[in-house]
């Protein structure tokens, strides 16, 4: 019995294929083809959204921005491999009806509109709260270290440009002392002291390249300094350190739908928690939301700001350091008489206010500790007695850490929110970011969302999403432009994913 064979490939066809043929029904890059299709990148402002009337035409902006969120949800992230898509891949020549930009073209669209960008993302969360994707009743938010465009030995502090000066100056010496060595005139000679000669210059011009570097570091008054990405930073991550960017994001509990994300070059999430919970009640729309954060962004200023501004927060107080003394959580406070029980037993009275990093702290010591028998458990100080402070609105902040405690379901539920958005993300992207500085890096961030959120969407509508919601353009016709006054008396609208047959408006009488 012989093989299967194909076609032979000098074949000619009467009836040339249909492209549309090679692409299923229900496959996710008609899916695509609909979602980009049913917004108006016109409103939007992007760029050549309204052809010039002279001049050479330009590739559609709808076209381009097809292209990269296919590209986003297949792990082509280049605009080198997207530009080879067009010319190989059959789902890309169907979404792009075989149009085959260069890849230049493809990156300038992804340069110029960012803003436009970060417009239909917000609309799109819009859409998804709409259809009961996105409720915002609880949201986890979380930060990851991405790598930018920027290697570690093109980051540099002042001590590692010291270090670097001061070792090409120390090769500096010694090929000279080799040249003064060598007198001779002769052909051998000659050709190697042209040889070091070569060496010393080079030398020379790196340590004078390193000069320049740590020049500048001084004077941008930063603590470190990155050459290829000027905004990109080193930063600890979970596995050592990485020159990049911290990327921060908001994920609704309900589907793992991120609804905000945000670029930054801090390297840590203490004073980000405040700035994400802002940015999702004004996207959800909301004046009381409920965060769930990890320790890292514990911060008591910034927590107790969320609360007074109407955000619920659920962020685990970092447990004290292990150390050989006795920690703050050892002192028991009495609230009635303000004061503290040391594990000694005695009391420590409040003896005044400090203030520290511009807020105010209660100081409680006393006189005890001169003759203390755990005195060397307790304080390294030699004279004087140990000290513990105390914010003049802890109280406030012990509640919230009750709460928190009283709640291990929300921090169990904050770690399948985030965690598995990120992994989805570093996994197409192999954790780095392939453009450089700040906003450029901020544009590619979106696009790599907005194909995770529409993998998401896909897959909780299912392959048959025309029978279960209308167009993209029909829904937001149908919903956002239909206020109280033109509906009829009791109207209700139905959610497609309860009704699978269609979005309609139907009266009840």
């Amino acid at each position: 019995m012989g093989y299967k064979k194909g076609q032979d490939r000098r074949q000619v066809t009467l009836l040339p294929d249909v492209l549309d043929d090679y692409v299923q029904t229900g496959s996710y890059v008609r899916f695509i083809d609909e979602f980009v299709e049913s917004f108006d990148l016109v409103a939007l402002n992007f760029k050549y959204a309204v052809p010039a009337e002279t001049g050479r035409p330009p590739y559609d902006p709808k076209d381009l921005l097809k292209l990269y969120i296919y590209g986003s949800m297949n792990r082509l992230n280049s605009t080198r491999q997207l530009m080879a898509a067009c010319r190989t891949n059959v789902e890309v020549m169907w979404l792009l009806r075989k149009l085959q930009p260069d890849f230049r073209t493809i990156s300038e669209f992804r340069r110029h509109n960012g803003q436009g960008l970060r417009k239909l993302f917000r609309q799109f969360i819009k859409r998804l709260r709409g259809m009961g994707l996105v409720v915002g009743e609880m949201i986890g938010i979380d930060g990851s270290k991405f790598a930018a465009s920027n290697s570690k030995d093109n980051n540099y502090s002042e001590a590692k440009l010291n270090r670097l000066i001061a070792i090409y100056k120390g090769r500096a010496k010694t090929y000279l002392e080799r040249l003064n060595r060598n007198d001779s005139n002769d052909a051998e000679s000659f050709e190697l002291k042209e040889q070091l000669q070569q060496q010393l210059d080079l030398i020379q011009k790196r340590c004078q390249e390193k000069e320049k570097i740590l020049e500048n570091l001084k004077k941008s008054g930063q603590r470190q300094i990155s050459t290829v990405d000027p905004d990109s930073k080193r930063m600890k991550s979970g596995d050592g350190t990485v020159v990049g960017f911290n990327v921060q994001a908001s994920v609704d509990a309900k589907n793992k739908i991120i609804i905000d994300v945000e670029v930054t070059n801090s390297g840590t999430d203490s004073h980000e928690l405040g700035k994400m919970t802002e940015r999702a009640k004004e996207i959800l729309e909301k004046d009381h939301i409920k965060a769930a954060a990890d320790t890292g962004y514990y911060d008591s200023q910034e927590i107790l700001n969320c609360e007074k501004n109407g955000v619920e927060t659920y962020v685990s107080k970092p447990k004290s350091r292990k150390t050989n003394f006795f920690s703050k959580d050892d002192f028991s406070y009495q609230r009635d008489g303000n004061f503290y029980i040391c594990p000694a037993g005695e009391k420590l009275n409040c003896r005044g206010q400090i203030r520290e990093h511009g807020r105010i702290l209660l100081r409680y010591q006393t006189a005890a500790c001169t003759t203390c028998l755990l005195r060397s458990q307790c304080t390294s100080r030699i004279k004087g007695s140990r000290r513990i402070t105390r914010f003049l609105d802890e109280d406030q902040l012990e509640i919230i850490h009750k709460r928190v405690e009283n709640a291990p379901e929300i921090r169990t539920l904050r770690k399948a929110l985030v965690e598995h958005p990120f992994g989805t993300l570093k996994r197409r992207t192999g954790g780095r970011f392939l453009t450089k500085r700040l906003l450029n890096v901020s544009t590619e961030a979106v696009l790599m969302v907005l194909g995770y959120n529409l993998t998401r969407v896909f897959n909780i509508v299912g392959s048959d999403f025309r029978s279960k919601i209308l167009s993209w353009k029909t829904f937001f016709l149908r919903y956002f432009r239909l206020t109280r006054s033109m509906m009829p008396k009791q109207a209700v609208l139905i959610n497609p994913l309860n009704n699978p047959s269609a979005w309609s408006l139907k009266s009840v009488f």
